[in-house]
């Protein structure tokens, strides 16, 4: 585990996010937004929301997990129905590709005997 921990102290620091994150913001905000962020997160406010942020992202992901198992059934349910219309979606083309093929055969066979019969004749 300390292995992972020093790799991700490598990887994932602050030097690695700094310019993108820079690009980010300059690509989404203007000088004027980043000022106001600036200023806002200076304020009391802003240093409450800083400290309390964490545990509303945390909570926030608890939520949203909790609200996917009650409907996770329901979307497995519809995959399974998805899957059993492809199924016989594909069995159809099948058949029909084996009806096409017997009629093609009918008809080749009527014309081969058409022709010997007009050549004997």
């Amino acid at each position: 585990m300390n292995k992972v921990s020093a790799l991700l102290h490598e990887k994932m620091n602050w030097h690695s996010f700094k310019e993108p994150m820079i690009d980010i913001y300059s690509h989404n905000f203007t000088e004027a937004e980043i000022q106001g962020l600036i200023t806002f997160y200076r304020s009391d406010i802003g240093r409450s929301m800083t400290k309390k942020m964490p545990l509303i992202i945390q909570n926030s992901i608890v939520l949203s997990q909790q609200l996917m198992q009650d409907f996770i059934p329901e979307v497995q349910s519809l995959a399974k129905e998805l899957s059993v219309s492809i199924e016989q979606s594909r069995q159809k083309k099948q058949k029909n590709k084996k009806t096409k093929k017997k009629k093609f055969k009918g008809i080749v066979n009527i014309c081969i005997v058409n022709t010997l019969s007009i050549n004997q004749g």
